[in-house]
């Protein structure tokens, strides 16, 4: 199965064959990523900004379409890898798709507002599924797998290979301990609970618990996807 996350006609076809199997769906990792560093402001062909889609609207999309398949597994968990780059970020909703002035525009930064975009909506996600339906054994975990080699930026693949940085492998480690491991359960908070790359709970962004800033990047994510922003609730509401 092919999935484009520069595309969300993409992802939309992807998850479309996905459902058509009538599966439950256990586990969502979202892994895949980018990082812009030092580059202008570049757009997907849906229009919005490359960082902010990859990271944070197209496994978002991805989700929200695969949930109903979540939904019917015992004990669901929604996996986003994320970043300490989250915890210096702001969000600023205009730049998601629309041009910045020219100078201001700072990839760094708009990587870790994607980054922290991706978990006020998860842990709105959870919060939204556990108020609606407390026994739904739902759970939504955001993770920094800390610094790995990966081809997302090819000088730390370099750190990698002399021991500098983890390998791939190793930073799968703490992805794969939220994805399986039992002890997570003991770190939610209203089903949401965010790891660090040694397997222990860690500190989020205050952003994250600002109520009305979490509303604001849940309704204006809905809004790009073209999904009602009540659909969490219809749809718990008919399963």
């Amino acid at each position: 199965m092919e999935l484009d996350l520069l595309s969300l006609s993409s992802v939309r076809s992807f998850a479309e064959v996905w459902m058509q199997r009538a599966l439950s769906l256990d586990v969502l990792i979202n892994n895949a990523g980018i990082y812009k560093s030092g580059e202008p402001q570049t757009f997907s062909k849906d229009g919005i900004e490359l960082q902010m889609q990859v990271n944070h609207i197209a496994p978002t999309l991805l989700t929200m379409l695969l949930l109903p398949s979540l939904l019917r597994a015992p004990s669901p968990r929604v996996i986003n890898v994320n970043s300490v780059a989250h915890l210096e970020a702001t969000i600023e909703l205009e730049s998601w798709n629309s041009k910045v002035e020219q100078g201001k525009f700072s990839g760094f930064l708009t990587y870790g507002s994607s980054k922290l975009a991706q978990l006020m909506f998860l842990k709105t996600l959870a919060n939204k599924v556990a108020q609606q339906r407390e026994n739904a054994g739902f759970k939504c975990i955001a993770v920094h797998p800390g610094g790995v080699g990966t081809n997302i930026d090819p000088m730390a693949y370099i750190a990698a290979s002399i021991g500098l940085m983890f390998t791939p492998a190793e930073g799968s480690r703490s992805v794969i301990f939220c994805a399986a491991s039992e002890d997570v359960t003991e770190s939610l908070n209203n089903g949401f609970a965010y790891y660090s790359y040694d397997c222990k709970p860690d500190k989020i962004s205050p952003l994250a618990y600002d109520t009305d800033a979490c509303c604001e990047v849940w309704q204006k994510t809905m809004e790009i996807l073209g999904v009602d922003h009540d659909y969490v609730s219809h749809l718990l509401d008919n399963n």
